[in-house]
């Protein structure tokens, strides 16, 4: 099987607010140096808590975010080369939601206990 997706030293960070004149903005790393690759047919899920970057690695993958390090490829094509009008004829979906992934009497067998 051929390789659909490659995801290779993905990295993206973002430019927080200032908290002083004299000082740079400080940066807020969302995702570093993530590597993977799906073959055709094949399904991955990526599991994390909350605030551990699957979004921002979601909407890299789909093309609306750009990569600060690495690169996406899908379907043999660099993402970050693709103009606007050739990424509107790429679809990709993605199902957020802890519901939607998990079976309930798996989520309770897992779910931590009061002490």
């Amino acid at each position: 099987m051929s390789a659909l997706l490659s995801v290779e030293a993905v990295t993206r960070q973002y430019r927080m607010p200032r908290l002083s004149l004299f000082q740079p903005a400080p940066l807020l790393t969302a995702v570093q140096d993530v590597s993977f690759t799906l073959d055709t047919g094949h399904t991955l899920g990526i599991v994390g808590e909350s605030g551990s970057g699957k979004s921002t690695l979601a909407r890299l993958v789909m093309g609306f975010e750009t990569p600060d390090a690495g690169r996406v490829v899908f379907d043999g094509q660099d993402l970050a080369q693709l103009s606007p009008a050739a990424m509107r004829l790429r679809v990709l979906n993605v199902t957020s939601g802890e519901n939607a992934a998990f079976d309930l009497m798996f989520r309770l067998a897992v779910a931590p206990s009061d002490p």
